[in-house]
């Protein structure tokens, strides 16, 4: 008999150059947003950390390319939290 695992995942990200923080969870696993909203106010009462806006996550900064990431692809993620590109979808 084969056992089935199930891989949760949830990222935390933390920027050290401002006091943002991004909460990713594994989008093919249903955890509802209890999950996030309980990690988001676990970080909020004890940091000084605040949450990064949701609308700037996937803007693009044009004119910049770092490593792997090409020009037109970075974006302010990539600038505060990590140099994975990620999908903009």
């Amino acid at each position: 008999m084969v056992a089935k695992t199930v891989i949760k995942n949830q990222t935390l990200f933390l920027s050290f150059v401002i006091p943002y923080y991004l909460v990713k969870m594994n989008p093919h696993l249903s955890f509802g947003k209890t999950l996030e909203e309980e990690i988001s106010q676990g970080i909020e009462e004890r940091t000084a950390f605040n949450k990064f806006p949701e609308n700037l996550e996937k803007e693009l900064i044009e004119d910049v390319s770092f490593q792997d990431i090409k020009k037109g692809e970075f974006t302010f993620f990539n600038a505060f939290f990590s140099d994975q590109n990620l999908p903009l979808a």
